[in-house]
C-alpha cells in the first residue's frame, strides 16, 4: 500500500516541511543564537533548494515543469544571496548584509526562515500530487464524459496562429507609441523617477492595450517556435517573421531597461521547444552557459538604465551582481516583518480582496484606482521607506503582510494552481492546455514570484483566461460547423 500510493520522496518532503515549521516556531519563541547565524541559515536554504530539485527529478517524469520554474525563480528572488553569505563572500552591489545598514543578521535570518517555511510547504503540496506509478500528476479515476467536443489540434493550431497574428499586427502600433513615450519619460526624469509618473483613468488606456502585443509575440512563439507536424508548412517564412517581431519586442524592452520580458521570453521558448521531449545533456550545458551570459548581459542593462556607463575593468562580477539583484527582493519581506503589526496592522486578506477590484476599469470614477491604493502593497512600502524606485514584492512577503507567520498557509492555493498547470503541461493531446502553460510562463510568471497579487489578477484575466476562452469557443465552433456539414 505504501509503495503503491506514496513515494519516499513525498514522505521526506512532508518531514522537511515539519522541520521548517518547528524551526519557525522555535525561532519565534526563543530567538536562539544558533538560528541567528546567517551562515547556518543560508546553508539551510542551499540544502532546501537542492532537496527540492533532487526530489522533483526523482518523483516527476521530467525536470522541466511549470512548478519547478516557479519554485526555482521564487527561491532566487527570496534567497538568491544565500550562496554568497554561506561562503563569506560579498553578494554583489545589493548585498543585504551591508545595504544602507538597514538589516542585521537577525532580520535576514527571520526573513529567510519564513521563506523556507513557505517554499517547503509549497513543495510538499505539489510533490504529493504526483502519482509514484506514472510519475505524473494524479487524476481522478472517473469515466470520461464528453461534455464538449474534443478539440482537434489542427483546428486549435490554426486558431492560435490567427489569434497571434491579429494581436501582433493590431497592437504593434500602440506598443511602439507607448515605447517612445516611455523612452522620453526616462530620458527626462530618469529610470527610477518614472514610478512617480502615474497615468490614470482614460489616459492610461492606450498604455494598457499596448500590452496585448507581447501576448501576440508569446502566442506566435508557441505556434511557430518549434518545427513539428502542425508547423512544417512554410516554416522558414514563419521563422523569419517570428524573429523580426521578437527582435522588435526584445530591443524595445532592453532600451527601456526592462529585463524581465527577455527572461520570460527565453523561458517560454524553452517550454515550447521541449514540451514533448526531455532536454539532452549537451543542450542543458549550452543552456547553462547561455544563461550565465544572459545574466551578465542583463546586469549591464541594469547599469545602463541607472544612468551609469558599464566599465569592463570594474572589479564587480556582472553575474554575481545579477543574482544579487534578484535576491535583493528579500528586503520587502524583512521590512514587513520589522513594521508589522507595530506600525501597520496585518492585512487579513485585504490586499487579495481589494486587488479583485482591478477587473473594474477606472473610467475616471476615481483619481487613483482603489486597487492601486490599497492592493499595491509594494507601493505602500516604497512610500513608507521613501524610496524613489520600485521595491518589488513576493508572494511570501504578501502572505506575511496579510497573516503574519500563518501566511505560509496561502501557499496551499499556490500549490493547487501549480498542480493544475502541471496537469495541463502533461496533456499533449490538448494544444490549448499546452498554450495555457506557455502563456503563464511567458506573461505571468514574473509577476507571480516578484509582485503582489495586485500585479497578477488583471493580467491573468486579460492575458491568460480571455485568450483561452476565445480559442476554446473558436475551436468548438469549428468542430460544430464540421459536424453540421
Amino acid at each position: 500500500m505504501y509503495k503503491k500510493n506514496v513515494s519516499i520522496y513525498q514522505v521526506l518532503s512532508i518531514f522537511l516541511f515539519i522541520f521548517f515549521l518547528l524551526v519557525q516556531i522555535i525561532y519565534c519563541n526563543t530567538n536562539t543564537l544558533f538560528l541567528n547565524n546567517l551562515k547556518v541559515v543560508s546553508f539551510m536554504g542551499i540544502f532546501l533548494i537542492t532537496f527540492i530539485v533532487f526530489t522533483w527529478y526523482k518523483s516527476y517524469y521530467r525536470l522541466l515543469s511549470p512548478y519547478l520554474a516557479f519554485v526555482v525563480l521564487l527561491f532566487l528572488f527570496l534567497c538568491g544571496q544565500t550562496p554568497f553569505w554561506l561562503l563569506n563572500q560579498s553578494a554583489g552591489f545589493r548585498d543585504l548584509t551591508v545595504w544602507m545598514n538597514l538589516f542585521n543578521s537577525m532580520d535576514l535570518c527571520n526573513a529567510l526562515i519564513f521563506s523556507y517555511l513557505c517554499i517547503s510547504f509549497l513543495h510538499t503540496i505539489v510533490i504529493c500530487s504526483i502519482d509514484p506509478k506514472t510519475k505524473k500528476t494524479r487524476t481522478k479515476n472517473t469515466t470520461t464524459k464528453k461534455i464538449y467536443h474534443i478539440i482537434e489540434n489542427r483546428e486549435a493550431y490554426k486558431n492560435i496562429t490567427i489569434f497571434g497574428l491579429i494581436l501582433c499586427l493590431g497592437f504593434i502600433g500602440p506598443y511602439l507609441i507607448t515605447f517612445f513615450n516611455q523612452r522620453n519619460i526616462i530620458k527626462t526624469v530618469g529610470y527610477d523617477m518614472q514610478y512617480d509618473t502615474l497615468l490614470t483613468g482614460t489616459s492610461s488606456f492606450f498604455t494598457k492595450i499596448a500590452d496585448f502585443f507581447p501576448l501576440g509575440i508569446i502566442t506566435l512563439v508557441f505556434a511557430w517556435g518549434n518545427k513539428n507536424e502542425l508547423n512544417k508548412k512554410n516554416f522558414f517564412i514563419k521563422r523569419i517573421i517570428l524573429i523580426l517581431l521578437s527582435l522588435t519586442y526584445l530591443m524595445c524592452e532592453l532600451l527601456l531597461g526592462q529585463r524581465t520580458g527577455v527572461v520570460l521570453f527565453v523561458f517560454a521558448l524553452l517550454f515550447v521547444i521541449y514540451k514533448e521531449k526531455k532536454i539532452p545533456i549537451n543542450s542543458l550545458i549550452f543552456i547553462g552557459i547561455g544563461g550565465l551570459l544572459l545574466m551578465a548581459g542583463l546586469r549591464i542593462v541594469g547599469i545602463t538604465r541607472s544612468g551609469n556607463v558599464y566599465n569592463p575593468l570594474d572589479q564587480s562580477n556582472p553575474i554575481v551582481d545579477f543574482i544579487s539583484d534578484t535576491g535583493w527582493n528579500l528586503m520587502s519581506l524583512s521590512e514587513f516583518q520589522k513594521i508589522m503589526p507595530e506600525v501597520r496592522n496585518y492585512g487579513y486578506g485585504n490586499s487579495y480582496i481589494v486587488s479583485l477590484l482591478e477587473v473594474i476599469p477606472n473610467l475616471n470614477f476615481w483619481n487613483v484606482h482603489p486597487a492601486y491604493v490599497y492592493g499595491n502593497i509594494s507601493q505602500f512600502l516604497r512610500e513608507y521607506l521613501g524610496y524613489s524606485y520600485g521595491l518589488g514584492c513576493t508572494p511570501v512577503a504578501e502572505a506575511y503582510y496579510n497573516f503574519g507567520y500563518f501566511g505560509f498557509l496561502i501557499f496551499l492555493l499556490w500549490g493547487l494552481i501549480l498542480i493544475i498547470l502541471n496537469r495541463k503541461f502533461e496533456n499533449n493531446k490538448d494544444l490549448i492546455s499546452n498554450y495555457t502553460v506557455v502563456l503563464f510562463i511567458g506573461i505571468l510568471l514574473k509577476s507571480c514570484v516578484r509582485s503582489s497579487f495586485y500585479a497578477v489578477f488583471r493580467p491573468f484575466l486579460l492575458f491568460i483566461l480571455l485568450p483561452i476562452i476565445i480559442l476554446k469557443l473558436l475551436s468548438n465552433k469549428e468542430l460544430i460547423v464540421k459536424e453540421e456539414v
